[in-house]
């Protein structure tokens, strides 16, 4: 017999490719569960990095971001006696403060290069300040920041702790003329609606609701005879609405050059 045919190949094709086969499964099997593996991994990582962190632990241990003691004003008042407005005093000053029109518009020019836009309203809110908290404006100094932002500064009898900043804005949004008859009360009447309990008007919330807040306590804190330890800021913005580069960025700017980077313990805004 021909030993060529009588011997029996060890590697047969039939056998050779069940092996190939098999081994292929396997290795094919090992890949998946490594990919499988590795893309555990990344999805546990990635949610590691994209979880939020423990507030309490982030703010102990983020150098950047110091958190001061919660502070008790009971202890800066002393017993003392403040003199507060009537609730419908404070009604009365955020419905003057809405009827007087503030309306900006978008890219509204530079007021150093043309101011006739900023002079229906603006010049007559600022002048509206000042005859709305005399107490306020008697013992902090007003500067205008480019024409028709508002800085305040009232100072402590502690020069080397670092400012409170207080910040609002006193421009509006426009009112479409189409929607002028499906306003409740016209938009800038200052409306009080003692059935509802509502000032209606553009800025009866946003923002000369915030303003007239912060500005009565501390008129109410003036005319109490309060001193602060610590400098009181009130930076009032005048076009948020828009872009808010004429108002709060020029604002900002000046604070800054004042105070430095980190300059001011605590910030306290609605809108700006």
């Amino acid at each position: 017999m021909n030993e060529k045919h009588d011997t029996l190949p060890l590697t047969s094709p039939t056998f050779t490719r069940t092996t190939r086969q098999r081994t292929s499964h396997k290795v094919s099997k090992l890949f998946g569960y490594i990919f499988l593996a590795l893309t555990l991994f990344a999805v546990r990582e990635l949610y590691r990095a994209m979880a939020p962190p423990d507030y309490a632990a982030f703010l102990e241990t983020t150098p950047f971001c110091p958190q001061l003691p919660e502070y008790d004003p009971s202890e800066a008042l002393r017993g003392r006696e403040i003199v507060r407005p009537t609730v419908r005093e404070s009604v009365q000053l955020l419905s003057d403060a809405v009827q007087i029109d503030t309306t900006v518009g978008d890219n509204w020019p530079d007021p150093d290069v043309d101011d006739k836009p900023w002079q229906r309203g603006f010049p007559e809110f600022a002048a509206w300040l000042q005859r709305a908290f005399p107490s306020f404006h008697s013992v902090a100094r007003h500067e205008t920041v480019h024409r028709h932002g508002q800085l305040y500064t009232w100072r402590g009898s502690d020069p080397s702790l670092k400012p409170l900043l207080l910040m609002a804005h006193y421009d509006v949004v426009p009112v479409e003329p189409s929607t002028s008859d499906q306003w409740f009360f016209p938009p800038f009447s200052g409306h009080i609606d003692l059935e509802r309990q509502t000032v209606w008007g553009r800025g009866s919330v946003d923002c000369k609701l915030w303003l007239v807040s912060a500005l009565s306590a501390l008129d109410s804190l003036a005319k109490s005879h309060w001193q602060p330890k610590r400098t009181i800021l009130v930076s009032l913005g005048f076009d948020e609405e828009s872009d808010g580069r004429q108002g709060a960025q020029e604002l900002s700017r000046e604070i800054q050059t004042r105070y430095g980077r980190n300059g001011i313990a605590m910030i306290g805004a609605y809108d700006t």
